[in-house]
């Protein structure tokens, strides 16, 4: 048997706060709960619709802006680490 560990593997990713944080994907309108709560999201081709919160964070594959995942702020640091800063300017 072979120990095998997965390629190293670089993605796009937005933190996202509010409507306009995330100009790389189409945020829907929210959805109001039974308590009366906005609940915004993304629509992915592989994961339907994924609910967005507060400082949750959408990760992009390479190049592909149609099947973003939406990661809780916990989630995504135990999976990512920065592997270059956007630089502003």
């Amino acid at each position: 048997m072979l120990k095998v560990r997965s390629r190293p593997q670089e993605f796009m990713a937005v933190q996202w706060h509010q409507p306009g944080d995330a100009s790389e994907v189409e945020v829907r309108d929210p959805l109001r709960t039974r308590a009366g709560d906005e609940r915004w999201g993304v629509h992915s081709m592989d994961r339907g619709f994924q609910a967005l919160l507060p400082g949750s964070w959408i990760v992009f594959n390479e190049g592909n802006t149609l099947s973003p995942h939406v990661y809780a702020p916990a989630r995504f640091h135990a999976l990512f680490e920065v592997a270059e800063e956007e630089q502003h300017g």
